[in-house]
């Protein structure tokens, strides 16, 4: 999948306001890794719940890396509880397939459909060029991610980041 094909597997039926959680693995993730985890996904969505209502949720692995999850609160509101249930089942898949995906100072960034991560304290604004674009896994609606988790270095948060580095 490349970087702007994500688009065109988001379900149109979510509203834009839909809340998002990005978790990005921390090493790519093997094609059986990948429909294993579809299937655990899957299950896992299908039996989400807030206050005992069923979630109009929806999850899938993109680009071997990133795990996401969407919950359309038009319904059903997702209450802290089912939010922390969520964060248990990711913690879960953590030990299953022995990655990390809670580590946001790990950043992913995409050159000529190549990803390539760097830990935040290691980044070098040299090392990026102007068609450097990263993954702003801190989205937090559906009109979001489509808009802006694949933003070029320059804007966003790592914008300001790198423009602190400079001065």
């Amino acid at each position: 999948m490349h970087s702007n094909d994500f688009q065109n597997i988001i379900p149109a039926d979510f509203d834009d306001r839909s809340r998002v959680w990005i978790f990005q693995s921390s090493r790519q993730l093997t094609p059986a890794e990948v429909e294993a985890l579809r299937e655990l996904l899957t299950q896992w969505v299908s039996r989400w719940k807030a206050h005992a209502e069923p979630v109009k949720g929806w999850a899938d692995v993109l680009m071997d890396r990133f795990l996401v999850f969407m919950a359309d609160e038009t319904a059903v509101p997702v209450s802290g509880c089912s939010t922390d249930g969520l964060m248990r089942f990711v913690k879960q898949i953590e030990q299953q397939f022995q990655i990390a995906l809670f580590d946001r100072l790990q950043i992913a960034f995409i050159e000529e459909d190549r990803l390539f991560t760097r830990h935040l304290s290691d980044l070098h604004p040299e090392e990026l060029s102007a068609s450097t674009r990263y993954f702003n896994n801190t989205v937090l609606t559906k009109k979001d991610w489509i808009e802006k988790w694949i933003l070029p270095v320059h804007e966003g948060w790592l914008g300001e980041h790198i423009q602190q580095l400079q001065d």
